[in-house]
């Protein structure tokens, strides 16, 4: 809308005008409903811009949504413009996150809007209108200041991590083995021999302790899973972490670490106690899922004692 002369001009603006359109704008945005009228936003224009507009360097069209008010030195904008051109594509992008939740999660029947972009009632209007197409039963709830509800939920949770009991996993999460091969479910390219104990193995696979969307309790050990070390002389297990944007195979599948969307994002190490066989050498692993970090439990399931283990995030 505006020629690459006065986009140059604004970006030479002060902080001080920057900021102060900005705020406006924000406050005005805010103030646009559905069915608002014509009425138009007025804007703080930079004292550069103001001067090239004056100058008649630069020219509006006649009926275009945005024009310049020589009273008010201002820039002034059709709220339908604003509503149009600004809220279409984000409204969309919100409906589809929001809709694809809500099919992954049927047991969710309330949605609530937070932050300062909930705060606007085309937003409102949008999301609700959106979801009750699709999904009838589920309520929209909005706080009397979204915006405020998100700074409430960070301070209480900055005092105390463990005022959720329970989190929605983002990614699967495991650990990277390898196991006996099996011609029936692996991959024939991940295999490989071992020579120290004459059998073939599966490389790279996926074994995981929390799928994508699973409620996980919060300090809480998860499962155990097992693992033996490959090699009789081995006094540490380096076992690798990580996370898949993918929810895993439901049909008994192998998921491996090299497929798309997964992502290496720690080591375990463990340290392991000798014994005359590798059998008697495995260590069960507990991941523990905190309010922001990932900690872990070893145990040695030959002696029943605890392993030193530590996580080394990359």
């Amino acid at each position: 809308m505006l020629d690459k002369k006065v986009q140059q001009l604004f970006k030479e603006a002060t902080t001080y005008e920057i900021t102060k359109l900005e705020r406006e704008f924000e406050a005005s945005k805010l103030s646009i409903i559905p069915d608002s009228t014509e009425e138009k936003i007025k804007l703080s224009t930079p004292k550069l811009v103001r001067e090239y507009i004056t100058n008649k360097k630069m020219m509006f069209v006649e009926d275009a949504p945005i024009s310049y008010n020589n009273n008010d030195e201002t820039l002034e904008v059709k709220r339908q413009f604003v509503r149009e051109k600004l809220f279409a594509t984000p409204c969309a992008l919100i409906n589809q996150t929001v809709l694809k939740v809500l099919k992954e999660q049927p047991e969710i029947k309330i949605v609530v809007l937070v932050g300062g972009f909930a705060e606007s009632g085309i937003v409102q209007q949008n999301v609700a209108a959106t979801i009750k197409e699709t999904f009838p039963d589920v309520k929209v709830v909005v706080p009397t200041s979204p915006f405020r509800a998100v700074l409430t939920g960070a301070v209480l949770f900055g005092h105390n991590t463990f005022i959720f009991k329970s989190r929605i996993s983002r990614a699967t999460y495991g650990v990277g083995t390898n196991q006996l091969f099996d011609e029936a479910m692996h991959n024939p390219l991940k295999k490989w021999l071992d020579e120290e104990n004459n059998v073939h193995r599966c490389k790279d696979v996926f074994s995981i302790h929390v799928k994508k969307g699973d409620s996980v309790a919060l300090n809480v050990e998860l499962e155990a899973k097992t693992y033996i070390p490959l090699y009789k002389a081995q006094k540490e297990v380096s076992i690798p972490v990580y996370e898949s944007s993918e929810v895993g195979p439901t049909d008994g599948s192998v998921m491996y670490t090299t497929d798309s969307g997964c992502t290496k994002i720690a080591d375990i190490k463990v340290a392991i106690p000798t014994a005359n066989e590798s059998s008697e050498r495995g260590v069960s692993v507990r991941m523990i899922y905190g309010g922001t970090q990932l900690s872990v439990n070893a145990v040695c399931t030959h002696t029943g004692k605890v392993c030193p283990a530590v996580i080394r995030f990359n």
